[in-house]
């Protein structure tokens, strides 16, 4: 009842989160503080303090790059929730990594557009090469705009990375998600001969 208390009676909605922040109860400091950290996203008066609870600890991280996912399409501090979500794609904590990237699936396939400079910043994160990336590449798949570069780019990065050291996993999987992809840019690119010649190395590259 809490988020209806602060959106129609904010004043006795903030005393009841300090309130939960003072609590001696650990678990209810942390629902407050989830509440300070969602309210950081509408009002600017609560981003500072949501800076220092995002040093806190990596419990406030995962709750910080949760929140900052599902707040990216729809609240007003999109530049903010951007931010952070860059950051915590290379946060040392692997449950940090994965509630950020999730934000993939808050996307919608016809605003991906929007938010190719995320998309960027994600495949070249820790995120990526090591989470696995199931969401991101569910969203090209959809995406309603142009992906070729980020197809090609994401392909080119894993096929290096297997080639260096090996490894397998996640960058397998992510692999076979690239397949169909690159199979689609192919079959499009027959007016381009500079981009089907670099599909070709790529293809070439991964047999």
């Amino acid at each position: 009842l809490l988020c209806y208390i602060l959106a129609a009676v904010p004043d006795i909605g903030e005393k009841l989160v300090r309130m939960l922040r003072d609590s001696d109860d650990e678990t209810m400091r942390m629902v407050g503080g989830w509440f300070i950290i969602r309210l950081s996203f509408r009002d600017k008066r609560y981003i500072a303090e949501t800076d220092q609870l995002v040093e806190e600890g990596v419990l406030y991280r995962r709750l910080a790059a949760d929140v900052a996912a599902r707040s990216l399409t729809q609240e007003e501090f999109r530049g903010r929730a951007e931010q952070m979500l860059i950051r915590f794609f290379d946060d040392e904590d692997k449950h940090v990594r994965q509630q950020a990237s999730h934000v993939f699936r808050e996307i919608a396939p016809d605003e991906f557009s929007r938010f190719t400079s995320l998309a960027w910043a994600y495949m070249n994160s820790r995120s990526f090469m090591i989470d696995g990336s199931y969401a991101f590449f569910d969203a090209l798949e959809k995406a309603t705009c142009p992906t070729c570069d980020l197809v090609i780019s994401a392909a080119e990065r894993i096929v290096s990375d297997l080639s260096k050291d090996g490894q397998t996993g996640g960058l397998l999987r992510d692999l076979h998600h690239l397949k169909d992809f690159l199979k689609r840019e192919y079959t499009a690119s027959e007016n381009n001969p500079e981009l089907r010649k670099r599909l070709l190395d790529v293809i070439d590259k991964m047999l």
